[in-house]
């Protein structure tokens, strides 16, 4: 895989905690969409032109694309452990589907297949859900050890089982 990509430009960006980082702005003068960074706030993960992810080391002011598929990928969303990276494909099907990708192996994942658009909002603490949205407004939780029975976050059904899991509150 070619891990770099030059042409990157760098702005200080507030976060939370109202310090600075140097963070990308894009790729070859085109700006990046959206910008995560991970829990140990030492690389992140970004839109780059062409539809595509990139994850920036910022230790060492690398970039290098995460995803290189045709297909549009976007919504990143760091896992809390840092080694895993959700994020939504139109690959295979034309539909924004759900993926997981290794940060370590650089292996790609898809959760399942969708008949209507997902898009990844967050992980449980834990990492073993992934909380998304679908286009028509559900709230779900996936669970990562069976990807076929998502969860309504809504449901009161759920609520003690859920509980343990998610923590939803804002992280960056």
């Amino acid at each position: 895989r070619d891990s770099s990509v030059t042409g990157v430009q760098t702005c200080a960006l507030p976060i939370c905690t109202g310090r600075q980082i140097g963070a990308p702005l894009g790729v070859n003068g085109a700006p990046g969409r959206r910008i995560k960074l991970s829990p140990n706030d030492r690389r992140a993960a970004m839109d780059v032109p062409g539809g595509e992810i990139g994850i920036v080391d910022l230790v060492r002011g690398t970039l290098a694309r995460m995803t290189k598929d045709p297909a549009q990928e976007t919504w990143e969303v760091w896992a809390p452990d840092g080694g895993r990276v959700a994020f939504a494909s139109r690959r295979n099907n034309g539909t924004q589907n759900l993926w997981v990708h290794d940060v370590t192996s650089g292996a790609e994942t898809l959760l399942r297949e969708a008949t209507i658009n997902e898009t990844p909002w967050d992980w449980s603490l834990d990492g073993k859900y992934i909380l998304y949205a679908r286009s028509r407004g559900d709230l779900l939780a996936m669970p990562l050890d069976d990807a076929k029975h998502p969860v309504d976050v809504r449901s009161e059904e759920h609520t003690s089982e859920l509980q343990s899991h998610l923590n939803l509150v804002c992280r960056l």
